[in-house]
This record gives C-alpha cells, sequence and structure tokens, in this order.
C-alpha cells in the first residue's frame, strides 16, 4: 500500500461498524481467502487510554458522546480507504463482493480495521487513525479531553500462514499495550514503588495488571 493511497481525498460518509461478533466472522473468512490467494491480511486494533476519567471526572454521558465520535472517526478512515480500489478489503479476490465494512466496535473503548495489507500498510494505517485522533482531540469542542491526557493507544499485526484470526488479533492487542505503555511517564523512584504497591493490591483482586508491566519493580531492601 502506497502513503498516497491514503491521504484524505475527497471527503465519503463514515462506514457503519460492525459489531464483535460479525466483525469477527468477516475478518475470520476474510484471512482464509485472502491466504487461498496469496494475499496479506493485517489488523489495526486500537484502544482509547484512560477512558475511566472521562466517565469518572465528565458523566458517562460525554463518555458515550467521545465512543459516538471515536465511532465515526473510524467509520470515515475506514471509508476513505476502502474508496482507493485495493487498499482496504476485508475478502480475497475468490469473492468479487466487498465486505459490508472492514472496521468494528468490538466493545467498550476497543476498534478495529481489518486490512488487506502487509506490515508496512498496516502502520501506515494507524498513523492515519492517530493523525485522524490527534485532530479529533485538539478540536475546540474537545479541550477538556485534552486536559485530562485522554490518548489512543494503536497496535498491528500481520497474518502469518495457518494463523487463526483470535491469534492475529491477539497480536494486535498485545502490540496495542506495548503502544499504551509507551504513552506513560517516566516515573521516580518513589513514584515506581506507589505503582507497584497498587499494582500488588490489584493483581490480588483480579484485576487486569498488564499496563504496569513496563515499569521496574522497585529494588528489595536490604
Amino acid at each position: 500500500m502506497q502513503k498516497e493511497q491514503i491521504e484524505e481525498g475527497t471527503p465519503v460518509p463514515p462506514a457503519e461498524l460492525l459489531n464483535k461478533a460479525d466483525w469477527h466472522n468477516l475478518a475470520a473468512t476474510a484471512v482464509r481467502e485472502n491466504e487461498a490467494v496469496g494475499s496479506p491480511s493485517s489488523i489495526i486494533f486500537a484502544d482509547i487510554s484512560w477512558f475511566k476519567r472521562i466517565n469518572d471526572r465528565l458523566g458517562h454521558g460525554r463518555g458515550d458522546a467521545v465512543i459516538e465520535d471515536i465511532r465515526d472517526l473510524f467509520g470515515r478512515v475506514d471509508a476513505t480507504l476502502r474508496s482507493r480500489p485495493g487498499d482496504l478489503i476485508g475478502f480475497g479476490s475468490t469473492n468479487p463482493e466487498p465486505p459490508h465494512s472492514s472496521a468494528g466496535h468490538i466493545g467498550g473503548d476497543e476498534f478495529v480495521i481489518f486490512a488487506r495489507t502487509d506490515a508496512p500498510g498496516a502502520q501506515l494505517i494507524s498513523d492515519r487513525v492517530r493523525d485522524a485522533f490527534g485532530t479529533f482531540l485538539h478540536e475546540p469542542r474537545n479541550q477538556d479531553l485534552h486536559q485530562l491526557g485522554i490518548g489512543l493507544a494503536v497496535g498491528t499485526a500481520t497474518h502469518r500462514p495457518g494463523m487463526p484470526v483470535s491469534e492475529l488479533l491477539s497480536l494486535a492487542d498485545q502490540d496495542m499495550y506495548a503502544d499504551k505503555r509507551r504513552q506513560l511517564p517516566d516515573l521516580s523512584p518513589r513514584q515506581r514503588v506507589s505503582l507497584w504497591v497498587a499494582h500488588v493490591l490489584l493483581e490480588r483482586s483480579g484485576f487486569n495488571v498488564e499496563l504496569f508491566n513496563s515499569y521496574p519493580r522497585p529494588p528489595a531492601r536490604g
């Protein structure tokens, strides 16, 4: 995929995003058909960083509005890309029918795009998503989100022969978490100790603590 293929052109209406089950079925079929004809398959996975802050500090109504805005953002990115022949199609060449949509809202603040493209192409799409989110975040109406430090973590993964779509999605999810960790600030030794106290307490409660794993544990006292 060439960069000029995904540059902004004539605005197109946003595509309708698929739900989790429909998107997973589309992606599973697409992976099989693309593999059969030697075409690549990639997933771009995104998650809104610190989304809980929106609900906690601005209210659930604001949180719901942000989700709808991000749905629209992904729908527009998807529709723009699919308007370029061959850029984003959910089925291989054995099926002439394009998918209803290659983008999905798979739950909460998580969004995905399935692309018939290789790893460099997936990276270009993820850059496009980040740019679109950056533009959204700096709109005057969204200064409250900017002040809360809301961000977007994006990961990508490209299919390997024999890989089920569930594994491909898991790899993209892991890459997204790595991007989320890179967005965290550097911490002082005291802050790291406080962070890991919280880590232990959350871990004992069964909370998902993957976000903490990029930081070194504080040294043990002698």
